[in-house]
């Protein structure tokens, strides 16, 4: 989970600086994090580093918490934690 959480960090920096550089160009942040081969513990590592961090980039930007797709979803599909295949 540190390098995934790391990799967050990275990509939450590189939409900040985007966002900058052209103010109201993000309307929704999708993100493809985590790893299916995480064990329930690593799951909550993950997510309990991740949320925090999400909840402070969306406080800095106050916007993409309004319209149609609000916020940041995190994706469910093979290959992530939040998959199941049932």
């Amino acid at each position: 989970p540190p390098e995934h959480l790391a990799a967050l960090d990275a990509e939450l920096a590189k939409a900040a600086e985007l966002e900058a550089a052209a103010p109201g160009t993000l309307a929704h942040i999708n993100i493809h994090g985590g790893c299916d081969s995480f064990d329930e513990a690593q799951a909550d590592e993950y997510y309990s580093g991740a949320l925090p961090r999400i909840d402070a980039f969306l406080a800095t930007h106050a916007h993409l918490s309004t319209g149609a797709r609000s916020g940041v979803s995190h994706e469910s599909h093979r290959g992530r934690p939040l998959f199941h295949p049932t």
